[in-house]
Order: structure tokens, then sequence, then C-alpha cells
């Protein structure tokens, strides 16, 4: 992936953010959707992304490879969330995790779902089934229900 001033970082990011990292995030072995499935992270996760979220280049289709080795079209921010999705998924009915897809856009790009951090921001809303329009107060929810788990 060379430089892409629309989508994704310059050659120089990639090559120096991993830098910062301590080399237990950069393992591969310790991958988010591993350390799920394997049932490695022992805590409830709550993932939750926009579709359209710029920072991962949003809908811009892409060839993404799934947890069982083959590969699926899927828009880049879904790509970069379905293994974490899949390992959630995997844990069945009865877990305590959960993924949260959401469709959430700025007030001057209706529909676009060009939302990153969308839980940091006010105001916001959800358009995307099955999650509430009001995304923030189920997620409060679910902390809530996750603190009086044990």
């Amino acid at each position: 992936m060379g430089d892409d001033p629309e989508c994704g970082r310059t050659t120089e990011a990639r090559t120096e953010i991993p830098k910062r990292l301590h080399t237990d995030i950069t393992d591969p072995a310790n991958q988010p959707d591993l350390l799920i499935a394997e049932g490695r992270l022992t805590v409830p996760i709550v993932d939750v992304y926009s579709i359209g979220d710029p920072n991962v280049c949003g809908q811009r289709p892409m060839s993404c490879p799934m947890p069982d080795g083959s590969h699926a079209t899927l828009g880049s921010a879904d790509c970069v969330h379905a293994r974490v999705r899949a390992a959630i998924l995997g844990q069945g009915a009865g877990s305590r995790s959960r993924s949260m897809r959401l469709c959430v856009s700025p007030a001057d790009q209706p529909g676009s779902c060009a939302t990153h951090v969308s839980t940091g921001k006010a105001g916001l809303t959800n358009t995307l089934a099955p999650w509430p329009a009001d995304y923030a107060a189920s997620i409060l929810g679910w902390v809530h229900t996750r603190m009086a788990d044990d």
C-alpha cells in the first residue's frame, strides 16, 4: 500500500507509529481476535465502530482475510473489525461481549457513516439496525450490566 492522500496512513506513518507500541501489542500472536477466540482475554469487551470511519478508509471495498483463511470483499472499516466481530460472535449467545456495527454520520455529511470515534461526540445518532439510534445509551447500559456481573 503506497501513500494515498485520501485514504490510509503515509508510508512514513506506517513505519514510525509501530515503533511507539510495546512489543506485546505488536506481537501477531496477541491480535485482539485471537485473545478473544482463545479465551486469553477474560474480560468482556464492546467493539464499536461506524462503517464509514474515514480513519480506516470507510466503506472502500477491499479483499479482507477472514478467520477461516478465506477472503471476502468488505468495506475497509468492516474489514478492520471483521476478525474481532467473528471472535465475539463465536462466543455464542451467552457472550458478555458485543460488537456494534453502526452508521454514525457527521451533521454536515448525513448518511455517510463517516464518523471516527463515534463514542466521543455528543448528539450523534446511529441509523443502522439492530442498534438503537441512541447507541451511547445502549453502551452505557452494557457497562452497567457488566459492572453487576461480578
